[in-house]
């Protein structure tokens, strides 16, 4: 589901969107959809929590679809925990494993908005001597004690650290990262990188085109026809289609999950 965003954060997200690191990401969530074992495991996951094989429908109104989606009822907690233990399973993080949960739920992966980076930037000072805000923190807990509970939090995924001082500039951190890469970072990466997680390594020509299609699936199941359908894709893919393409699209995506 799309988050509204004010100007700072769209111009922020846009900007991370542009990396390659991001895209790389995104390229390892859609290959996960064309993965079997990670299917098996949310079929598994949904049939435990009494979700559709196929998801609950995108415009599904129902009280349990949204508790589940919003974490507001017993089973809906237990299904994000569920959810992270497969992000983990996978190298993702919480954040991620929100993402994923909307997977889960509606069957269907929503980048345009993610909750999830793959870098991380935080002000370490403010992190642990505040004042900030966290409601991850048990009530009472010190900046300190909070400070320290989030470090360790990001530490999971994140175990290479930069600390950059105030005063150098862009040039100095690019230089630094160019030519202590294989000394300083790799050496730790290594350390903690799992041979079963592929993220970096996957490549898929046509992501965009897997995109769409899944879009005009979407698009479908929430009640468009096919000629509605075209101005639609239009505007967001820049893709003009006739009408008789996308109802061939529409077949082939409904065969492709009849298949799973």
């Amino acid at each position: 589901m799309k988050m509204n965003l004010d100007h700072d954060s769209k111009y922020r997200l846009k900007r991370l969107n542009d990396t390659k690191s991001q895209k790389a990401m995104y390229r390892y969530l859609y290959s996960l959809l064309e993965n079997d074992d990670f299917l098996k495991k949310v079929y598994f996951i949904r049939r435990k929590h009494k979700i559709p094989k196929q998801g609950f429908s995108p415009n599904d109104l129902s009280e349990e679809s949204k508790k589940i989606m919003r974490g507001s009822s017993l089973n809906s907690v237990s299904c994000f925990h569920d959810v992270v233990i497969l992000a983990d399973e996978l190298g993702l993080d919480y954040f991620w494993a929100r993402d994923l949960l909307e997977y889960v739920i509606y069957n269907t992966l929503d980048i345009s908005t993610p909750r999830g980076s793959v870098f991380t930037v935080k002000d370490i000072y403010k992190t642990l001597y505040g004042p900030f805000k966290s409601d991850k923190a048990p009530s009472g807990s010190t900046y300190e004690e909070v400070g320290i509970w989030e470090i360790k939090f990001f530490a999971k995924y994140n175990q290479a650290v930069l600390f950059i001082p105030p005063h150098v500039i862009k040039e100095d951190i690019l230089d630094y990262v160019k030519k202590m890469y294989e000394v300083t970072i790799s050496p730790i990466q290594q350390r903690y990188k799992k041979k079963n997680i592929r993220l970096g390594k996957v490549y898929i020509k046509n992501l965009g085109k897997q995109a769409r299609d899944k879009r005009i699936y979407v698009l479908h199941k929430k009640g468009f026809s096919a000629r509605k359908i075209v101005p639609i894709i239009a505007i967001e893919y820049k893709d003009n289609l006739d009408y008789t393409y996308i109802n061939k699209i529409i077949r082939d995506q409904k065969r492709k999950n009849l298949q799973r």
